[in-house]
C-alpha cells in the first residue's frame, strides 16, 4: 500500500506530485495502491462466451497487484477516446498500437479500452482470449483527497507485442492523473498464464509515449520513453533559470534486467547520439543551435564527449555554467537513468 507522501513513501512516488495541483491531495491522502488496480481471469476458465455490453461479467479473481476487493462491472456500450498525441513515433514490425475503439488483436489476444462506470472521460483496459473469456483486466488508481473525495486516475493500452522475444505478447500500459502536468506512468504487462507485470514506472511530469527500440541486434527490445530534467542551477547567482516549458526532455531507456524492464540508460549512449542527430538536423544548425543548449549539454555528459563538445558552444559565460555543473550533473543523471550494472529506480 502506498500512505500519505512522506511517510514511508520512495522518492520517486514524492516526485509523481511536485507539479500540478494534486501535491496538496498528495499531503492529505489516505493510502492507495501501489499499482494499478488489476483482476486476472482464471487460467482455465469455463468455456463461455465473451459478454456483450451492456450485460454484466462476473467478478474476477484478485492477484497480489490488487489488494482492494473486485466487484461486477457493466460492460458499456459505448467507449472512452483514446489519448491523442502531436507526434506519435512509429511502431517496430510485429508491434501494433492499440484502437481508439473496437477491439486490437493481438498474439492470439484482443485488447479494448472501456469508459469508467462512474466517469465516461476516464478508462481501463480489458484483454480477452481467443474464445472470448477474459484473461486480464486493469483500472488506474484511486487517490482519496482531504474531505473523502476520490480522484480516479485513467489507464489506457498504448502497444502491444512480443518485447521479451519469448513468444508471450507484451501490454504496455500508462496511467494518467488529472492536473497541469502531472503525472504519469507506466506498466508492462506479459500476458503470460496468469499475467505478469514486468515494469512498473513511476515517470512522473510529461504526457510523452513509450515506444519498442532495438539499439542492440541481440535480446529483447528496449523501451524508449522521456523524463523531464531540471539541472540544479542557480539564478540567484546569475546560472540560467530554466521555466517548466523550456526544460529539457531527456531520452530514458529501460531493458530487461532480472525479469523486469528498469531504467538503465547510460548503456545505451547510442540512443542520445540519435537524439543528438536528429535535433541537429532538424534545425539545420550546428551544434548547441536553435536554443538546445541544455539539451546537447545532457546528451554529451551521457555520451561522454563533453570535453570535446564544449569547444563548439561560443557562450563563454553559459560554457563555464555548464563546465561548472557538468560532474555533478552527470551524476545526478546516472542516478535517475541508470546502466545495466546499476539500475535507476522506477518507483
Amino acid at each position: 500500500m502506498r500512505c500519505r507522501l512522506g511517510v514511508g513513501v520512495t522518492d520517486a512516488v514524492k516526485n509523481r506530485y511536485i507539479n500540478g495541483f494534486q501535491l496538496a491531495v498528495a499531503l492529505t491522502s489516505s493510502c492507495a495502491p501501489t499499482g494499478p488496480r488489476t483482476t486476472l481471469a482464471p487460467a482455465s476458465p469455463p468455456a463461455s462466451a465473451r459478454p456483450a455490453p451492456p450485460s454484466a461479467t462476473a467478478s474476477a479473481v484478485p492477484t497480489a497487484l490488487d489488494p482492494a476487493p473486485t466487484r461486477a462491472t457493466a460492460a458499456p456500450s459505448s467507449k472512452a477516446p483514446a489519448p491523442g498525441s502531436d507526434e506519435i513515433p512509429p511502431l517496430p514490425p510485429g508491434f501494433i498500437r492499440t484502437a481508439d475503439a473496437d477491439q486490437t488483436p493481438c498474439g492470439g489476444f484482443s485488447i479494448e479500452h472501456f469508459p469508467d462506470e462512474e466517469d465516461i472521460n476516464l478508462r481501463f483496459v480489458r484483454v480477452f482470449r481467443a474464445d472470448g473469456t477474459k484473461h486480464y483486466e486493469a483500472r488506474g488508481r484511486t487517490m482519496v483527497a482531504g474531505g473523502g473525495e476520490r480522484l480516479k486516475s485513467d489507464l489506457f493500452a498504448e502497444f502491444c507485442g512480443d518485447l521479451t522475444l519469448d513468444g508471450i505478447p507484451e501490454v504496455a500500459l500508462t496511467e494518467k492523473s488529472v492536473g497541469a502536468h502531472c503525472c504519469y506512468t507506466h506498466y508492462l504487462v506479459s500476458l503470460t498464464s496468469p499475467p505478469k507485470r514486468i515494469m512498473f514506472w513511476e515517470k512522473g511530469d510529461a504526457g510523452t509515449p513509450i515506444v519498442p527500440v532495438r539499439y542492440r541486434s541481440d535480446g529483447p527490445f528496449q523501451l524508449e520513453g522521456r523524463i523531464v530534467f531540471f539541472p540544479a542551477f542557480d539564478p540567484e547567482k546569475g546560472e540560467p533559470g530554466i521555466p517548466y516549458a523550456g526544460a529539457p526532455l531527456v531520452p530514458a531507456v529501460l531493458s530487461l534486467v532480472g525479469g523486469e524492464y528498469r531504467l538503465t540508460s547510460f548503456s545505451f549512449p547510442e540512443a542520445y547520439r540519435r537524439d543528438r542527430q536528429k535535433r541537429r538536423a532538424s534545425c539545420q544548425n550546428p551544434a548547441f543551435g536553435c536554443d538546445n543548449e541544455f539539451a546537447e549539454w545532457i546528451d554529451a555528459l551521457i555520451i561522454g564527449d563533453w570535453d570535446t563538445e564544449k569547444s563548439t558552444l561560443d557562450d563563454l559565460e553559459l560554457k563555464q555554467t555548464l563546465e561548472r555543473h557538468a560532474a555533478v550533473t552527470r551524476k545526478q543523471l546516472f542516478k535517475t537513468l541508470g546502466s545495466v550494472e546499476r539500475p535507476a529506480r522506477t518507483r
